[in-house]
């Protein structure tokens, strides 16, 4: 069973191992201050996939952008014969 979850520092070098494997090396100097950054930032959050202990995915969700998207969606429906909005 794939367990989703919050990682923690501790994760880093699996994390900086699942990159390699995709693509990106070079990421172990720099992943665990990554890791804390995403913890600790409100508008970001950090996930991993886990599967018999092993960590097999992860995804970065930036709050800042579905915020925008709402914005967006509300200022499109503003009426324009109405008076100008300060």
């Amino acid at each position: 069973m794939v367990l989703i979850k919050t990682p923690e520092i501790a994760d880093a070098a699996a994390i900086s191992a699942l990159m390699k494997s995709l693509g990106y090396p070079g990421t172990e100097l720099f992943m665990e201050r990554r890791i804390a950054q995403l913890i600790s930032y409100p508008f970001e959050s950090l996930l991993i996939a886990v599967d018999n202990k092993n960590i097999v995915g992860f995804e970065t969700i930036n709050s800042k952008l579905i915020i925008l998207h709402y914005r967006a969606e509300e200022i499109g429906k503003y009426d324009k014969t109405k008076s100008s909005p300060k």
